[in-house]
């Protein structure tokens, strides 16, 4: 059983310590090899660059036989949320093309840690 819940709007609420994973879906066109994915974690009014925690994936479709099946997922490991203090953050997950066009696919979106 997990304990963390994705609303519908993105808002995120999870035990901190505990395992995440969040599947993301992204346009169909945004799925290429060599694009990179991004989930940063923030403080309250902070920026992406200014992240506590950013976490990056490489979508590779060369292993793939099918695109359509592909959800790039982003994953949270015990250890990334157990030292933070419960609250109220802020996340963003980007996509970065190889082309380096980077689009926003989840804008600040609050990301509650609870005990």
């Amino acid at each position: 059983m997990a304990n963390y819940i994705v609303w519908k709007n993105h808002v995120v609420s999870m035990v901190r310590g505990d395992y995440f994973n969040m599947k993301v879906d992204l346009p169909e066109d945004l799925i290429k090899t060599g694009s990179k994915l991004y989930f940063a974690l923030m403080y309250p009014n902070k920026s992406f660059e200014d992240a506590i925690l950013i976490r990056s994936y490489d979508i590779d479709l060369s292993n793939t036989e099918d695109s359509d099946v592909l959800v790039p997922e982003i994953i949270l490991l015990p250890d990334d949320t157990v030292d933070l203090a419960p609250g109220t953050y802020y996340y963003t997950v980007k996509i970065e093309l190889p082309d380096e066009k980077v689009y926003t696919i989840i804008p600040n979106t609050i990301f509650n840690i609870i005990n």
